[in-house]
């Protein structure tokens, strides 16, 4: 384990010190990196990347929830004595795609064969016992808000100059020493972020495994769908099946080939 950027010093008494569940609109400002208009990003003590991963998961950007439960899993270990490295590993093991996404996520990355590549039984071991195998991250590595709303894609990063650093200064940098794992975006956005990488020569298109639908509770009719748990006669005229079916049959093809790299 590495961190690239190591500002749990900076945040430290924040953490210890942070008093109670807050809603999103409320986050203590005393976690706030920068802001942009109504547009606000926050710290999470996610600093540690796992350089030895041959899987990187790739969101969004973190929520309120993962925001939670990094900070108060983060403040247990060092309120326990425990030191900045331990509570960085625990942050991420215990926050990162936490809540009912994880759920919905281990569904998907089974579903496209992945764990037997990994020869496991499930990807949940990945969150589990063989944490060593993944590393959790995001297009934008800290929590972004509009307008204390978990941001969802709005504003584009070619109109943020606040995102735009946020690429290149956090999930930039951990792609670039990430280069032998295979990288999986989660949602259109974080795929136009990990296909922007790759046009820059950070990333091995060849290593990129996207088309996986996003796993928010939000996007259950897609997940649903793509999993074969709905047919394409039960589906609302918002779901583009033709669309899952390929994009599946991307993936599925392109897994089999990574069993054998």
């Amino acid at each position: 384990m590495s961190a690239i950027s190591a500002n749990l010093s900076r945040f430290r008494d924040a953490i210890v010190n942070f008093s109670g569940r807050k809603t999103p609109g409320e986050l203590p400002a005393e976690f706030l990196l920068s802001q942009e208009g109504d547009l606000a990003q926050y710290y999470i003590p996610f600093d540690a990347v796992n350089t030895r991963a041959l899987v990187v998961l790739v969101g969004i950007t973190p929520g309120y929830v993962q925001w939670y439960n990094a900070v108060t899993t983060a403040q247990k270990v060092l309120r326990g004595g425990g030191d900045d490295a331990l509570a960085l590993r625990e942050a991420k093991k215990h926050g990162a795609f936490s809540g009912p996404l994880r759920n919905n996520l281990v569904k998907l990355l089974d579903g496209i064969g992945l764990a037997q590549m990994l020869a496991l039984d499930s990807t949940a071991q990945l969150f589990t016992d063989h944490t060593g195998l993944v590393h959790c991250t995001s297009l934008y590595t800290q929590p972004l808000f509009l307008q204390g709303v978990n941001y969802n894609g709005k504003p584009h990063f070619s109109r943020s100059a606040l995102l735009r650093a946020s690429i290149d200064e956090g999930f930039g940098q951990e792609a670039a020493a990430l280069k032998k794992a295979v990288f999986i975006p989660l949602g259109p956005v974080a795929t136009e972020g990990v296909n922007l990488l790759a046009s820059r020569g950070v990333l091995d298109e060849a290593r990129i495994l996207s088309g996986l639908p996003h796993p928010s509770g939000a996007n259950m009719e897609r997940i649903s769908y793509f999993l074969g748990l709905k047919t394409r006669d039960m589906l609302s005229s918002r779901t583009n099946a033709d669309m899952l079916d390929q994009a599946k049959a991307s993936l599925l093809a392109k897994v089999g080939k990574l069993a054998f790299m």
